[in-house]
């Protein structure tokens, strides 16, 4: 079995909340975003210039206003069909927006020739106390909730409805120590981006234990290797014995992955995927 480097430790004391669609994420994060005192870093694969990403810009710019310091970053791909206007009204905000590997070969970034090195990292981190990760973008197709959820008039309406049923993702909210690690992934990814020096704030305040579960954050990049996230999936489901529940937007299994599931299912291990 191939050992994983994950270049992070274990931590104790974490607090997690299972936000199971958008509209509960979404609401969660505004109320946490509205909270904020001292610094507000987020990173998402697109931002839409929708309703919810309006909703967004509006909050960033009021705590802008309020003098807390706000980051983003978005990928350049992600964000294509959002129009620049929307980045620089928050940008004449004083909100820091940062385009993650910007395609546009005229910027002189080197990275602009790696067009496949795209940022689906979804995280967002509250004064240094309280991070949101998870699958969900910003956007309006994820602003509907599941289907499950209806009544069998109300699915009927919506699959008989022009407009496309949202997308089904998962979030969660974390409290405790180990939002420090996810604190370093951001301003990791700030400082290899290029992004313009921030202004100093208590960005690892002292965090008293939030619960007895012990989390680790695990990070993967466009440049590494291999994926530890992928790794430790593996060694993961190599390693169970009584259940493997997955969840999961994209699922194009390769060859290793569908041999531990299905030497899982075979040892009696129960494996229920959604997808």
């Amino acid at each position: 079995e191939q050992a994983v480097n994950l270049g992070s430790p274990l931590v104790m004391g974490k607090r997690i909340t299972l936000l199971q669609d958008g509209p509960a994420t979404y609401e969660a994060m505004f109320t946490a975003i509205r909270s904020a005192e001292d610094h507000i870093h987020m990173q998402t694969f697109i931002i839409d210039d929708g309703e919810i990403g309006t909703r967004f810009a509006d909050l960033l710019i009021e705590r802008r206003s309020a003098g807390v310091q706000v980051s983003l970053i978005y990928d350049s791909v992600g964000g294509l069909k959002t129009p620049q206007s929307f980045f620089d009204r928050l940008r004449e905000a004083g909100v820091a927006v940062l385009e993650f590997n910007p395609i546009n070969p005229l910027d002189g970034n080197s990275r602009t020739l790696r067009l496949n090195n795209r940022d689906h990292r979804k995280l967002l981190v509250i004064d240094g106390h309280t991070a949101f990760v998870g699958g969900i973008n910003i956007s309006d197709t994820y602003s509907s909730g599941p289907l499950s959820g209806r009544s069998r008039s109300e699915k009927r309406q919506a699959d008989e409805s022009d407009t496309p049923n949202g997308w089904r993702d998962t979030h969660v909210r974390i409290e405790g120590p180990v939002v420090a690690e996810f604190q370093k992934l951001f301003l990791d990814t700030w400082e290899k981006q290029d992004g313009a020096e921030l202004a100093s704030r208590n960005s690892f305040p002292a965090l008293s234990s939030r619960g007895d579960g012990i989390v680790r954050a695990i990070a993967s990049t466009p440049d590494d290797d291999e994926s530890p996230i992928y790794l430790t999936l593996i060694s993961a489901i190599s390693r169970a014995q009584h259940e493997v529940h997955l969840t999961i937007a994209y699922f194009g299994p390769d060859p290793q992955l569908l041999d531990a599931l299905t030497d899982a299912a075979e040892r009696g291990v129960e494996v229920v995927m959604l997808f």
